[in-house]
């Protein structure tokens, strides 16, 4: 197998990239919509999504294509916005089509954990940030989930920061962010509760990728192998300062209602803090959302579809 398409079906949009060996991606031109939204349609709507993917794809029907839905999709699921007879009707109408060779998956938090940490320990491991390490565990916050990876402890989190985004706009960062961080923490510590939350040993390193990797970014950690404890810092550190800035701006009457990204870096910084805490304060975190491979133009950013990807080309 020379080529794959993986389409990843996130709580935004559903976004395309072919995968060539030994670590290639090119992004298609354009997205498309949400797949959790338009399976909320008519078969007809359906049908257009499918035809609009066909489009975007060169020669669809002779490589493989991958599509796999992840927290967006499992929330409508579990909240029961979509039936799991839409979910059989799209994989039937997919496997009637004849333009294209396409599975479609939804899958687990778990295995979106797993296939997140291949893919960011495969592009550490080739720009030498994880040499000499005992372990590499992984970290990720998106639209909807948050997972964690060590060794074989794989934990998936619903911490929605989107839905903490849209409560910034609506209520304002002082109040939002006071609300979405005990959302936050009763979400997690239902999960792996506090006097259970040491994960990692001396040495380990953790990789941020996603939203929390460009939270770690505005924080001016990026790039940057940080001490546990000092990576939390700075993530509140930048909380206090975005607080601080709209507090002052309300305080001159020149508040401004703030963009969608700034309020999810705030509430990706508030999701890292508290995932942060679960790690060993003897560990380090490296946040970092693309690497520049040596021999490669094109950077590589770490993803459940770079780690299907890698496992589809190297069976």
């Amino acid at each position: 197998m020379n080529t794959v398409t993986i389409v990843d079906c996130g709580s935004g949009y559903s976004r395309l990239s072919t995968y060539s060996p030994p670590h290639t991606v090119t992004p298609i031109d354009g997205t498309l919509p949400a797949l959790h939204k338009v399976l909320q349609t008519d078969i007809a709507g359906v049908k257009e999504w499918i035809r609009m993917l066909v489009e975007k794809i060169k020669e669809p029907e002779k490589q493989t294509v991958y599509i796999g839905a992840t927290g967006g999709l499992r929330d409508a699921l579990s909240s029961g916005v979509i039936s799991t007879s839409a979910i059989a009707q799209f994989s039937s109408i997919l496997a009637e089509s004849i333009a294209i060779n396409a599975t479609f998956r939804v899958l687990t938090g778990e295995e979106e954990a797993r296939l997140e940490h291949s893919s960011a320990a495969f592009c550490a491991k080739i720009c030498g940030f994880s040499d000499g390490i005992v372990g590499v565990g992984m970290l990720s916050s998106g639209g909807v989930s948050s997972q964690l990876v060590h060794g074989e402890r794989v934990f998936s989190f619903a911490t929605n920061i989107k839905q903490g985004n849209a409560l910034g706009l609506k209520l304002g960062m002082e109040q939002a962010t006071a609300q979405y961080r005990n959302t936050v923490t009763t979400t997690i510590d239902g999960i792996i509760p506090p006097t259970q939350s040491i994960v990692g040993t001396d040495g380990d390193i953790f990789l941020a990728i996603e939203m929390l990797a460009a939270a770690g970014e505005k924080a001016g950690i990026g790039g940057q192998v940080v001490p546990v404890p000092d990576a939390m810092s700075a993530l509140e550190k930048y909380v206090t300062k975005c607080k601080k800035e709209e507090a002052e701006q309300k305080a001159l009457n020149r508040i401004e209602q703030k963009t969608w990204r700034d309020y999810v870096h705030v509430m990706s910084s508030i999701t890292g803090s508290k995932l942060l805490s679960l790690l060993n304060p003897n560990t380090s975190i490296l946040f970092l959302r693309t690497y520049s491979i040596p021999g490669s133009s094109m950077p590589l950013k770490p993803s459940w579809a770079l780690g299907k990807a890698l496992k589809l080309l190297n069976p």
